[in-house]
């Protein structure tokens, strides 16, 4: 299964990390992903509209970790350099590419 949301983790204990997208890749599947163990045939995880839902989730959270930093607030640092870049004539769509 590919890895999705790589930059957000939960962790458990010491040293277990498990990130939210393999959780629901693992529930769509119809499996536990804490044990591994398949969901019987009566569990909600094997509902078609509970696995639609699901897959529907593991599409919006791979959207938004190929999404970036789009949308975000630039840091203080990095509205700095921008207004100095732009101030020392470089094109807008070359500050785009680099911001």
């Amino acid at each position: 299964m590919p890895l999705i949301c790589g930059k957000i983790s939960y962790k458990f204990g010491l040293s277990e990390t498990i990130k939210p997208g393999r959780i629901l890749q693992a529930l769509a599947a119809g499996t536990d992903p804490i044990t591994g163990k398949v969901f019987s045939a009566d569990s909600p995880y094997n509902q078609p509209e509970i696995i639609r839902a699901l897959f529907f989730a593991i599409d919006q959270l791979e959207a938004l970790a190929k999404k970036g930093n789009q949308g975000l607030a630039w840091s203080v640092e990095e509205d700095a350099l921008l207004a100095q870049r732009f101030n020392d004539g470089i094109k807008i769509t070359q500050l785009a590419k680099l911001h």
